[in-house]
């Protein structure tokens, strides 16, 4: 029923935890630091995938130690794959619950807000499946977007807890600069057009 590498499930199942809840996000837990960032960002910052396909973001399956290491480099976000099921509902529910009641970050509510951003119609989820990102068991591409919006209705977006601020800062910064680039070349085509 966990997901990701048996030794990493193994080495930590083997530390201790409150109750069985806690052990099982213990093994979800990323396995490197959170990127950090330099200001919030606002729910409406998070993009759908075809949108960043778009902007020339490509989005790449990433064989990871956890579900939530998700990273952004060199214009491509590498995302874990995440195999939906019959308790994947059920798992995250609680993993969320869970999380709403301490006070630090808050990495699968965050997972959940980021995944109903990315996934928000069937074209998402057909990209992300079609990539290897979804491995989608028993599940129609709206009924993935449906799973991950009724996860997110249940809490509130909260900024200053959203695990991946430092993942979407990254992304954005990304696109700026792209499109500085795409300026400064136009801008020089075009002087050296009407020169001529």
């Amino acid at each position: 029923m966990l997901p990701g590498d048996k030794e990493i499930v193994t080495e930590k199942f083997s530390q201790e935890g409150f109750h069985l809840l806690d052990l099982i996000r213990q093994c979800y837990l990323p396995t490197y630091a959170r990127v950090p960032s330099q200001k919030r960002v606002p729910q409406g910052d998070l993009e759908c995938a075809t949108k960043l396909k778009k902007e020339g973001i490509k989005s790449k399956l990433f064989e990871a130690k956890s579900l939530l290491n998700i990273k952004f480099a060199n214009g491509v976000l590498e995302v874990p794959p995440l195999t939906t099921h019959h308790f994947t509902e059920i798992l995250f529910s609680n993993l969320i619950a869970l999380e709403q009641h301490q006070n630090d970050s808050q990495p699968f509510t965050s997972y959940a807000f980021l995944m109903k951003a990315m996934l928000c119609n069937k074209n998402d989820v057909k990209l992300f499946r079609r990539l290897g990102i979804l491995i989608m068991d028993n599940y129609t591409e709206e009924e993935v977007c449906k799973l991950f919006e009724r996860l997110c209705g249940k809490v509130d977006y909260v900024e200053e807890k959203f695990y991946f601020e430092g993942l979407i800062e990254q992304i954005s910064e990304y696109k700026r600069r792209k499109r500085s680039w795409r300026k400064i070349l136009k801008c020089s085509w075009l002087k050296t057009r009407t020169s001529t």
